[in-house]
């Protein structure tokens, strides 16, 4: 091969490095931009960043006055309302514990099964466990009033007690085995509320 040939061979490899360097620089300063796993962490980072001016006390409100605000826009503040600040736990109770309790009743008495059961006497209302959120109207105000929660079997009260608990309500009861431990321990049933 003659000078020239190996010349222009050399300008060609040269030309290609170049090429494929530039190709290398230009996907990692622009097209990495787009990634769909970037702009999800990006719009993370936006959110959390947005969270404590959404989740933050206003000057003309107090913390309580705040908290029960944002209860009735769960939609609107869930990720405030599922936060340290608010109780996220609920207690199980078991049916002797009610009857108990039903003694010297201060609580209010929430029967969730779907579809509607006989009743524990003293139920204050019956509402169904999916239908939480759309009937507020029907729960105490007072976000620290004792309720009590319970169904068939204690499956949608465990929902129904965690909801409450997102709700903002602090004092939340579950019964643990439902209306059928009721029975079972000898406790009579009621198609009577409150």
């Amino acid at each position: 091969m003659k000078k020239t040939e190996y010349f222009t061979i050399i300008l060609i490899v040269c030309a290609l490095a170049l090429t494929g360097w530039a190709i290398v620089d230009f996907i990692n300063t622009h097209a990495v931009d787009q990634t769909p796993a970037l702009a999800a962490a990006q719009s993370e980072t936006t959110t959390a960043a947005e969270l404590p001016d959404k989740c933050a006390t206003p000057p003309d409100y107090t913390l309580a006055e705040w908290q029960d605000h944002m209860s009735h826009h769960p939609d609107q503040y869930r990720e405030c309302l599922t936060s340290e600040t608010i109780s996220t736990t609920y207690k199980d109770i078991t049916a002797k514990d009610l009857a108990i309790m039903l003694d010297n009743k201060n609580f209010f008495l929430l029967d969730v099964h779907t579809p509607e059961q006989q009743h524990i006497a003293q139920t204050d209302a019956v509402i169904p466990y999916d239908q939480i959120l759309t009937s507020q109207d029907q729960l105490p105000a007072d976000r620290n009033t004792p309720i009590v929660v319970y169904c068939r079997s204690g499956n949608m009260s465990a929902t129904a007690a965690q909801t409450l608990t997102d709700l903002g309500y602090t004092n939340v009861y579950n019964v643990v085995g439902g209306t059928l431990d009721w029975q079972q321990q000898g406790y009579e049933r009621t198609d009577e509320l409150l």
